[in-house]
């Protein structure tokens, strides 16, 4: 589905269900209200989706709901691709976000901070999320050795290994995301260690990013 805004929207409903801001009002959801979530956020599924066996929501700020998630869907599987995070926080400041929840992108000392908490965030989840609920990849791995890690995330999800997994690029889904342009090609490394190449440029960024 893209990068949806739904779980955007779950919180606010669970916020309006209990009168107490989030994250505090997940522990104090009624079961039924638990129960009615779910089915709100499955009314959201496209008329032509409705028969899909899964559904893939890939909005990267979905990593601070997951405790909701996990209460609203127990058998939600999550994927958290994580990234040297100077990398990443370059990747983020070359990018023209649309979405205003992303401001912090603009500056470098601020896509540090956010990073920072990011990190912190998964490091709770890890310690208190179901066992098999969240695998974890690495994004230096997979442009390493793309089938073994597509092979371990599959088995991670229970899916048979599919040989189209490797061809994504040859798919012929619409994609209305930022990443319209990587994954229409096939997976490439040149990204890896890129950070290096405006190393001069970094220095808030690398001042303040934790170690």
């Amino acid at each position: 589905m893209g990068e949806t805004s739904w779980l955007d929207l779950t919180v606010a409903r669970a916020v309006a269900e209990t009168s107490l801001p989030y994250p505090a009002c997940v522990v104090h959801l009624q079961d039924s209200s638990v129960d009615d979530l779910r089915e709100d956020y499955l009314r959201h599924w496209p008329q032509s989706r409705k028969g899909a066996t899964y559904m893939v929501d890939k909005n990267p700020l979905n990593f601070m709901y997951l405790g909701l998630v996990s209460r609203i869907f127990p058998e939600a599987k999550i994927l958290h691709c994580r990234r040297d995070a100077r990398d990443a926080s370059l990747s983020m400041y070359f990018q023209n976000f649309a979405n205003t929840q992303n401001s912090y992108a603009y500056d470098l000392t601020d896509i540090a901070h956010f990073y920072n908490g990011y990190a912190r965030m998964m490091q709770h989840w890890e310690r208190i999320l179901p066992r098999g609920m969240l695998h974890e990849i690495r994004y230096e791995d997979l442009v390493a050795d793309q089938e073994a890690q597509t092979r371990a995330l599959l088995e991670s999800l229970g899916l048979p290994w599919d040989e189209r997994c490797l061809r994504f690029d040859a798919q012929p889904d619409s994609i209305a995301t930022a990443s319209v342009w990587q994954a229409r090609q096939p997976l490439y490394a040149q990204s890896v260690g890129r950070w290096h190449r405006y190393e001069r440029h970094l220095g808030p960024l690398l001042k303040h990013l934790a170690s």
